[in-house]
């Protein structure tokens, strides 16, 4: 895998979450309006859960193309031939 596609992949992830930001606000925004018209919440601690892992993998996939980019260069560097 390229460095360009982990970084594509990265980019398709932070998208995700947007998305997923953004519908968990819709469903809290619902959750107020149920509780205000029958005084029962919807159960969102699920909501919860899933940005936790949501924000661990993204945290992971910025280690693992940080650690791609690195072994990349690493792999370029030319090595002069030592003497001992």
């Amino acid at each position: 895998m390229t460095f360009w596609e982990i970084g594509r992949l990265h980019w398709q992830l932070f998208q995700l979450c947007d998305e997923f930001y953004e519908v968990e606000e819709q469903v809290r925004k619902v959750s107020q309006w149920k509780t205000a018209i029958t005084s029962e919440p919807f159960d969102i601690q699920y909501l919860v859960e899933m940005r936790k892992q949501m924000d661990v993998r993204q945290e992971l996939w910025k280690y693992f193309e940080a650690s791609t980019l690195a072994i990349q260069e690493w792999k370029e560097t030319y090595f002069k031939k030592v003497d001992v």
